[in-house]
């Protein structure tokens, strides 16, 4: 698909480098992770997709991980699970 534009799978990989680094960089993971919604956001239909279709690996921290996790089913417009 041409895009010019960072999938889950990339952005994934970027938020677990900056988990990984030393100094803890949460705000370069936000960062990426808003940029992943402004990524979806820009396209549609098969463009969109493919910028989700890749799974994101994990990020080395339960809470990016689910994060990124619901943000795809947002994204594909399914269903949220609830908390208990």
């Amino acid at each position: 698909m041409p895009t010019v534009r960072d999938d889950a799978a990339a952005i994934a990989a970027d938020i677990r480098f900056a988990v990984a680094d030393a100094d803890g960089r949460q705000s370069t993971a936000l960062r990426r992770f808003i940029q992943l919604n402004d990524n979806l956001t820009a396209e549609h239909g098969a463009a969109r997709f493919a910028l989700a279709i890749s799974p994101p690996g994990p990020t080395g921290s339960r809470q990016w991980d689910a994060a990124l996790a619901a943000h795809r089913l947002v994204a594909d417009s399914c269903p949220c699970p609830t908390g208990r």
